[in-house]
């Protein structure tokens, strides 16, 4: 997804630039329960208190399980819990993109939406991070989040040390968690550094390869590759990494991640491969068209393919009615109907994108309040109607 605003600051101990604007104003949404932000303490027993439940709701702060920094899942006493059976086929992903202030294309670290610049330790990244994913998990019904990383992300030590918070908590909640690299910016699409890319993913790998919750998707819209430049990329970069299971492995399609059927046919054997489209990418209405234009786009890869994102505004937008005379809304209809009778797995885009003041009306989730009273409500009910009908919810 491209966007505008400014870069994030920093989580770690460098000073960086301000918080960027979230895309675009919101708008009026259905509410559906609340979770709160830093219900209790940030430190890692869960803390007490947290939002109050609204009809559909959650409280905030989960069941006092918890993450350690290495990635591991703990209950409430400090026990390390063994891993639970993660299906990994592509219609098991009920998931959502965490998106950045101003976009995931960052040429600095990133600052994703309900983080702040002033949650400069582990354990403060922990807690915001645990009232979004109970906001994702329990008023979104989503089991797992695709977020990003990128070069001065991972390689500073200091922020990545907070950051991998945010993947900790996913892994304690036992969410599967998609760790997806964006280039530095739009026009480049493809690292601009290969040493520093390789030595961002080793970190990442080295750290996370053994937790069977966390999947790496190897490059967003790599749109800055042949599409033989991209297929010779992705066989250099598992050859890389020949430890990481191909089943936590997701290949972009070529180009802006627009085109699976390429991937398909020259990786038989790799079962995640990654399409993205959105209401722009046409200009038409009905939902069969939509339909059909998403299907034309994976070739013989439909059963392995997760819909890595999708995205239209859903802010003040009734899903439910007069749906075939209006582009967004048979894009809604028309893509969820395909993802559901096809098994295929979908991210939206976004769950969250928003600074206090001001949610997308893209997003799935709305921020309100500020400072360490944040909470989130569902932004409209009938388009999460919609994403639940994609993952065989309802």
């Amino acid at each position: 997804m491209t966007g505008n605003g400014g870069s994030g600051g920093m989580i770690g101990s460098t000073a960086a630039g301000g918080q960027g604007g979230a895309g675009d104003p919101g708008g009026s949404g259905g509410v559906a329960g609340s979770v709160t932000s830093q219900g209790g303490g940030p430190s890692g027993t869960g803390g007490s208190g947290g939002g109050t439940a609204g009809s559909g709701g959650a409280s905030g702060v989960g069941d006092g399980s918890v993450s350690t920094r290495d990635g591991s899942a703990t209950d409430g006493d400090g026990s390390v819990l063994p891993p639970g059976p993660v299906d990994d086929s592509p219609s098991a992903w009920h998931c959502v993109n965490w998106a950045v202030n101003g976009d995931n294309f960052q040429p600095g670290t990133l600052l994703l939406s309900g983080i702040f610049e002033t949650d400069n330790s582990y354990d403060a990244v922990r807690a915001r991070a645990q009232a979004v994913e109970d906001g994702y998990g329990d008023l979104l019904k989503a089991n797992s989040f695709r977020m990003p990383i990128n070069e001065p992300t991972v390689n500073t030590p200091s922020y990545w040390a907070n950051y991998k918070a945010i993947i900790d908590v996913g892994v304690a909640k036992r969410m599967k968690v998609l760790v997806a690299f964006w280039a530095r910016d739009t026009g480049i699409g493809r690292p601009a550094d290969i040493n520093a890319w390789y030595a961002m993913w080793q970190t990442v790998i080295d750290t996370y390869v053994s937790s069977p919750y966390v999947f790496f998707d190897i490059h967003n819209e790599p749109h800055g590759y042949t599409n033989p430049q991209w297929i010779q990329q992705v066989k250099d970069w598992m050859a890389r990494f020949p430890n990481v299971p191909k089943s936590r492995i997701v290949v972009a399609g070529t180009g802006w991640d627009d085109n699976v059927a390429n991937v398909a046919t020259a990786f038989p054997d790799m079962p995640l491969l990654e399409v993205h489209d959105y209401v722009f990418n046409g200009n038409f209405t009905g939902s069969a068209r939509w339909s059909s234009q998403l299907l034309g786009r994976l070739g013989s890869g439909t059963s392995r393919t997760l819909v890595g994102e999708f995205g239209a505004v859903v802010s003040g937008v009734d899903f439910a009615t007069d749906v075939e005379n209006n582009a967004a809304k048979s894009f809604m209809v028309g893509f969820t109907n395909a993802i559901h009778d096809n098994k295929m797995g979908s991210c939206w885009w976004p769950g969250l994108w928003a600074v206090p003041g001001n949610t997308s009306s893209w997003g799935l989730l709305r921020m309100n309040g500020s400072g360490n009273n944040i909470t989130y409500t569902v932004n409209n009910q009938s388009a999460l109607d919609r994403i639940w009908h994609s993952w065989g919810l309802n």
